[in-house]
């Protein structure tokens, strides 16, 4: 369950994922756990194994749901990152 508790964790697994999948040079999970404020790599490294389960490692998106989300996205923001 997403909460005001735990949202930033979501967000900082998330923006960690897409920099390894976009960029060539990144940094180590302990470096992005520190700026996220997780205390724990092996929590920053959980977060990432599960997200990427529940992804299914499938990281990409067509045409068509880019357009969507992202019309999405300007319409109301808060029910596009709730509901996907």
């Amino acid at each position: 369950v997403v909460s005001p508790y735990n949202v930033h964790r979501l967000v900082l697994t998330a923006t960690v994922i897409a920099t390894k999948f976009l960029d060539d040079s990144v940094y180590k999970n302990s470096h992005y756990a520190y700026v996220g404020g997780i205390t724990q790599i092996e929590e920053m490294n959980r977060l990432e194994r599960e997200m990427l389960a529940i992804l299914q490692y499938d990281l990409s998106c067509t045409v068509e749901e880019f357009l969507y989300m992202e019309r999405r996205l300007f319409i109301d923001p808060m029910s596009a990152i709730l509901e996907g």
